[in-house]
């Protein structure tokens, strides 16, 4: 089984090179946040069975959407709000931020059902918000988590945004608002404290995906595995192709 996980970023200019690098390693399963209208129809083309969902940040004229692809049978789909609350950032203050984005925060997740050589039953992909401080992040997680009752046969894929860098914080305070408890916390540690106790693991851990700022080291995207699963090849790719992440594609045995 071969998964993709990526957020293509919605000013990506280059979606369908970036799309065709993704599907010429013919993963079973691709995940894809930020995926926009164009790179959607483009999508549409192709041999796989294809899920999406508007994303939470689509309330202006920039619309993006969640993606699930899979050469699997799929045998249900479905999508659920997770967090409703509104963006409190001078980041969202901005009028062409607004224009093109929205201010509200509708954070949902997308998931398929599938038949799996593994015994893999459902695949989620969710997108946390980037905008906010780290407290807010963790209970969009946790919402997300008593939503989806986790029960071990699962694969989480998605932009969790945890950025854990002392460095960006410095920057991240003033406009996305931050309060005096999110600079203690450590985000890639909060994810593992949520997951490891649930029987996933995180292939990547250690690994940046972020590549918007050079000196910032931040595992920002996730593909969240069974401990029982075994990992037979991983990449580590070292461009982004058009977005400010990194692609991760993983193959499971």
């Amino acid at each position: 089984m071969k998964i993709a996980n990526w957020n293509l970023s919605a000013v990506n200019r280059d979606i369908i090179k970036s799309l065709d690098f993704i599907l010429v390693q013919e993963p079973d399963i691709i995940s894809l946040q930020e995926v926009t209208e164009e790179g959607l129809a483009y999508l549409k083309t192709k041999d796989y069975d294809l899920v999406h969902e508007l994303e939470s940040h689509s309330a202006g004229e920039i619309h993006t959407y969640l993606v699930l692809m899979t050469k699997y049978k799929i045998k249900s789909t479905g999508s659920f709000k997770f967090y409703n609350k509104p963006i409190k950032s001078w980041w969202r203050k901005s009028k062409w931020i607004d224009k093109h984005w929205g201010t509200s925060d509708v954070q949902k997740y997308l998931y398929i059902d599938i038949e799996s050589p593994l015994g893999i039953k459902r695949i989620y992909n969710i997108h946390l918000t980037w905008e906010v401080g780290p407290r807010i992040r963790m209970e969009q997680l946790d919402n997300f988590l008593d939503k989806a009752k986790l029960e071990g046969d699962e694969i989480i894929c998605g932009d969790f945004n945890t950025i854990s860098s002392p460095l960006y914080n410095v920057f991240a305070a003033l406009p996305f608002c931050y309060k005096k408890e999110d600079f203690s916390i450590n985000e890639s540690k909060e994810v593992e404290k949520r997951f490891k106790p649930l029987g996933f693991k995180n292939p990547y851990k250690g690994h940046s995906s972020w590549s918007l700022i050079i000196r910032v080291k931040a595992q920002l995207d996730y593909i969240l595995i069974p401990e029982r699963i075994q990992i037979k090849r991983q990449s580590d790719y070292k461009a982004n192709y058009g977005s400010d992440h990194k692609p991760q594609v993983i193959e499971l045995h």
